[in-house]
Formats: C-alpha cells, sequence, structure tokens
C-alpha cells in the first residue's frame, strides 16, 4: 500500500507493554542564569547623541572613533534567551579547567610564573630580552602548579582568549553572547545606557576608573545597586565581556564627523576587522563612557589581558545551542552524512542536566586584611550557581524526507543507501543499541538483500566499481556484514570516522498518522525471561523513548521516528530538563 504521509514506528526488538510517559519537568532557565525576554530593541546610536557624548568632555574626543562605530543606531529583533547573573568567575571556570583539561589562565599559575621571570632575568644570556610571561604559560603550564587564592575566586576570570571563552560556554550547552544581546539585557525596549537608567554616581553602581580604591576587577555583583531588573550583575564595567560579534559596521554605516572641543572638525574612520570581535560593557581600567550599553570595542581574538571575561548565554529553544555546534563541527563534514542532507536545529528534541553548586568563597578569608566597605558588606549574589557537569541526550533531525510515499522511500534506502534521519548526540552511555557517549548521524534502511553496484563498460560487459575501502569484494558497504538485511534497520553511524557503531533492527513498516510532537519520555516495558526454575516469566522495565517528528516534503506532513533507548540506570534517574 502506497502512503502518501508515511510515518515510521521504530521499536526494540523486546515485548513493549502500555506506554506510561512521566510528568513534565519545568522548563526553567539554567542555574545561575536568568531569561531576558526578546522584542524589538535599539541598537547603537544616532549621530546625535555621539555628538553630545563628544561634547561631553575629553573622554568623548578620545573615545571618538569607538563612539562613530555605534551608529547608525537601528531596531533588531532579539529572541528570548537565559543570561548568567554574572560574568564567569575564577572558581566556576576552574570547573571547566578540571573537567577538560586546558589551559589554565596565566595569573592563576602567579608563583611559578613569577619564579620564572627571575630565573629569565638573572640569566645574563638573556641581557637585553624582555621577559614574556605569556609565552612562558603556553609553554610550560602543564607541568606547572596554580592556584585561585581565597579573594580571587568570585573576581571575574581573565587572561582568557575568545577561544577559550567558547570553550567554556560550550561545555556548559551554551554559546558567547552577541553585542544584540546584551545590549537587549541592558536596554530592553529602551535607549538607556546603563542598567539602572541614564544617571551615573561615582562608586554606586558600577566598577570603572571613576572608582579610585582598588583600580582592579572586583568580586562579581560587588555593586548591587547596578544589577539590571532581571538580576543580572556587573553589564557596566569591571571587565569587558567577549561577544560573538565580528566587528563589523552596522547596516548603513557612514564615517561621521564631529565638533570637537576646540571646534575642529574630527573625522575618525573606525578600524573595521571582521576577524576581531566586539568586546562589550567596560572594565575598571575605563571611564564611565565606554561602560555603556552600546560601545563596540574591537578586540583581537587572541588577546589575553587583565580586565577582559565573559559570560554565557543560551538560546530559549531546547537543544538548539548544541544542534547548531554540533552540525557545524561534526556532522556537515561527516562521511556518513548524506549528500544535501542538512539537520534543522529548530526541531531538535533534547534532555539536559546541569549539575551545580553554592560558592566556595569564604568571606572571613576573603576579606583578610581588607577594611574597605564595600568588601564588608559584599554577599554572593543570591542565584550565583558554580555548574560542574552538563550532560544531554539530543537527537536532531534532518530538514525534510523528500521521498513521496513509503514504498519508493524503502526501495531507496535499499538501492541508493540509508536514508539520514539526523543526528543522535549524547554524554551517557547507551545499551541498546550500544554507543558509548559521542556524536551519531542516524539513518534509516528498509529490508532488502543489498543491491551489488556495477558499471557498464564500452563493449556492453558490467563490472564492479572501482575499488573503495568501504566496500567489500562484491562492491558492497563493509558495514552490511553487521546487520541483517531481512529487517528493516536503523543505524548509527560514528560522525567522525563514518563507521557503522551500531544497528538496530526495528519491526514496523512505514505507516500513516499525523504529527503529534516530538518528546523523550520513560516508557515501561514488559521483558519476558526465564526465572531461576525455567520457567517463563514478564518483569517491567524502564526505557527511554524517543518520539521525533521530521518534515515530509508534502506541507503539512511528518515522518515520525519511535525508538525505545535502553540506558544505564544512573541515567534514567537524573533529573532531564525536558522529560515529557
Amino acid at each position: 500500500m502506497i502512503l502518501a504521509t508515511p510515518i515510521l514506528t521504530l521499536l526494540l526488538p523486546l515485548s513493549p507493554g502500555a506506554l506510561a510517559p512521566v510528568s513534565p519537568s519545568a522548563q526553567d532557565a539554567p542555574p545561575g542564569m536568568v531569561t531576558i525576554k526578546g522584542g524589538r530593541t535599539e541598537v547603537g546610536n544616532d549621530r546625535k547623541v555621539i555628538q553630545e557624548l563628544v561634547s561631553s568632555g575629553a573622554d568623548g574626543e578620545r573615545f571618538v572613533r569607538s563612539l562613530d562605530s555605534e551608529t547608525p543606531g537601528h531596531t533588531v529583533n532579539v529572541k528570548s534567551y537565559y543570561l548568567m547573573i554574572t560574568e564567569v568567575t575564577n572558581e566556576q571556570y576552574l570547573e571547566y579547567v578540571q573537567a577538560t583539561g586546558v589551559r589554565p589562565p596565566q595569573h592563576w599559575g602567579k608563583a611559578p610564573v613569577d619564579a620564572a621571570r627571575l630565573a629569565f632575568l638573572s640569566d645574563r644570556a638573556n641581557k637585553g630580552m624582555a621577559w614574556d610571561p605569556e609565552r612562558w604559560w603556553d609553554r610550560n603550564w602543564e607541568g606547572a602548579e596554580y592556584a585561585i587564592a581565597p579573594d580571587d575566586l568570585l573576581r571575574p576570570v581573565m587572561f582568557v582568549n575568545h577561544t577559550d571563552a567558547k570553550g567554556y560556554c560550550e561545555w556548559l550547552g551554551m554559546r558567547l553572547p552577541s553585542e544584540e544581546e546584551l545590549q537587549r539585557a541592558v536596554r530592553g525596549s529602551g535607549k538607556d545606557f546603563y542598567p539602572w537608567g541614564q544617571e551615573w554616581v561615582e562608586g554606586t553602581y558600577a566598577n570603572t576608573s571613576e572608582f579610585r580604591q582598588d583600580n582592579a576587577v572586583l568580586p562579581v555583583g560587588i555593586f548591587p545597586e547596578g544589577k539590571s531588573k532581571e538580576g543580572v550583575y556587573d553589564l557596566a564595567g569591571n571587565a569587558w565581556e567577549w561577544t560573538s560579534s565580528p566587528y563589523l559596521p552596522y547596516p548603513g554605516f557612514k564615517p561621521g564627523k564631529y565638533k570637537g572641543s576646540s571646534k575642529k572638525k574630527l573625522e575618525p574612520k573606525p578600524q573595521w576587522n571582521g576577524d576581531d570581535r566586539v568586546a562589550f560593557g567596560g572594565s575598571y581600567q575605563n571611564p564611565a563612557i565606554a561602560a555603556r550599553c552600546t560601545t563596540r570595542r574591537n578586540t583581537a581574538r587572541f588577546q589575553r589581558t587583565t580586565g577582559l571575561g565573559f559570560r554565557a548565554v543560551g538560546t530559549v529553544k531546547p537543544g538548539f545551542d548544541l544542534a547548531e555546534r554540533v552540525y557545524r563541527n561534526k556532522i556537515r563534514s561527516s562521511p556518513a552524512r548524506t549528500e544535501g542532507s542538512k539537520t534543522d536545529s529548530n526541531l531538535a528534541v533534547i534532555l539536559e542536566s546541569w549539575n551545580s553548586k553554592t560558592s566556595a568563597y569564604d568571606k572571613a578569608a576573603a576579606t583578610k586584611g581588607k577594611r574597605q566597605k564595600h568588601y564588608q558588606e559584599y554577599a554572593v549574589p543570591d542565584a550565583y550557581r558554580v555548574i560542574n557537569g552538563y550532560e544531554h541526550i539530543a537527537f536532531v533531525p534532518v530538514e525534510r524526507i523528500e521521498e513521496a510515499n513509503a514504498g519508493t522511500w524503502n526501495k531507496a534506502t535499499v538501492q541508493q543507501g540509508p536514508a539520514m534521519l539526523g543526528f543522535l548526540s549524547t554524554t551517557e552511555e547507551l545499551v541498546n543499541p550500544a554507543l558509548p557517549p559521542g556524536t551519531y548521524i542516524v539513518s534509516y534502511r528498509a529490508k532488502g538483500e543489498p543491491v551489488k553496484p556495477r558499471t557498464a563498460t564500452e563493449d556492453g560487459e558490467e563490472e564492479l566499481l572501482e575499488e573503495d575501502e568501504t566496500l567489500d569484494e562484491s562492491g558492497i558497504p563493509t558495514w552490511m556484514a553487521k546487520i541483517d538485511p531481512s529487517s528493516n534497520n536503523l543505524l548509527f553511524f560514528e560522525a567522525k570516522t563514518g563507521e557503522l557503531a551500531a544497528s538496530l533492527p526495528i519491526r514496523d513498516e512505514p505507516e500513516q498518522g499525523k504529527p503529534k510532537g516530538s518528546s523523550w519520555s520513560i516508557a515501561q516495558v514488559k521483558i519476558k525471561y526465564k526465572d531461576e526454575d525455567g520457567k517463563p516469566a514478564v518483569r517491567d522495565e524502564e526505557r527511554l523513548l524517543l518520539t521525533a517528528e521530521i518534515p515530509h516534503r508534502l506541507r503539512g506532513k511528518v515522518v515520525t521516528i519511535k525508538v525505545l533507548f535502553q540506558a544505564q540506570p544512573a541515567t534514567l534517574r537524573r533529573t532531564w530538563r525536558g522529560m515529557k
């Protein structure tokens, strides 16, 4: 029977009974983050505003090139997103370093760096040569000890370049923010320069160069009066923050001309560079004018310096950020990807879990010897959390199934090769199919004996295609030896190598049905076995049930895949965000 709207029901070869999904879990923001509601957002400033800033004093003229890069003011639509309430701190970044083994920031290795510096300067062979601590740390950090002082735990991590910052965000299942998103976090739908409005009271709202008591980056949230209405701290001052935005002109940009204090014409020309990234928010080293939310600091991506940190954001659409990253880094170049196939990140169906803990900050130890009022009154922000683990199981489908009906689709999977359904990304070990943590392209092959690929020669005879290490002597893919061609099969190809990692014989042919939504749930299945006396018995077990809908070429129609995954008990016990 030919069906115009195929639905695949893919089940493990067990004996499934009634499916009993658990109740939905809350979709609150991840630990240490808040939701920033999206909407139409004013980005940048009009030239009139810039002229007022230029005329406001010496700082205005000094920063005129940067100020000009903020024009023209324009409106963009920013989607809702999650935002960390603070800049990433040293203790937060430490979890990432310990989990992944990446390079620790240079300032954590102060003791070995200082010792190496003394040794370098005392060596007469180095006379006249400049000491480069960053270069030394790059070469020697793996064998060096590092530590974070008690009063540095809650200061923003520094000496992190763009790759370092991006890596941490991705470890959380997040990403770096765009400059438009951070302007949205400050301005909302208005045009204010700062999270609290337009006024500036020295020493009250932010840590900038006007606050001369410390001349250093301070613990996050030390100016609670300066937080945004959503409870986000230090969006102005303290440390510059990396963004994902390239330093390029806004649409419609034209170099401006401004009147300076001496009535001299100022004609700044921003040095655009798409390889640089915009840094946001100013730092303790800069005056208030640089701490406005519209300031655009062009920053080379390799820079590791003091006063430059970052914070993470996450798209509210579950799984979107992970899906985009995995497709870009692993799927697009995979030898197992069907040519022309692209996945749709908007359709990702994902389980996520963040492990977090409270701060290890010890106020007595951190403030020992410090008498300043702002240290004595400091309290760790209530919503602050240290994430020490992120787990996920995600399926991301292809944009659509092209075959018009079930019959031709099944035939094509046998004659032309498996049809790519999407990809699976997991940090969890799966028992059946047996898959270690990793990324897999998921494909479907209908039952049927493989067709030997042949080609016609000039004399009319047929011969096998030229040698290919992925084919056996008969020209059949080597992975075919690992599956039963008399069954329909769900195939899991390792994304990096293209090799078949596991297969799953499935029972059902495509059937007609209507879209009902994608989900992960826990299902009860009945398993037949023999007891100690050898008698038939039945027991209940839990499985992860994936129900994922893939768009069909016929408008409004979908192909639905349903598959039961046997997972480790610890995986089933974990509290998952996204479980139905």
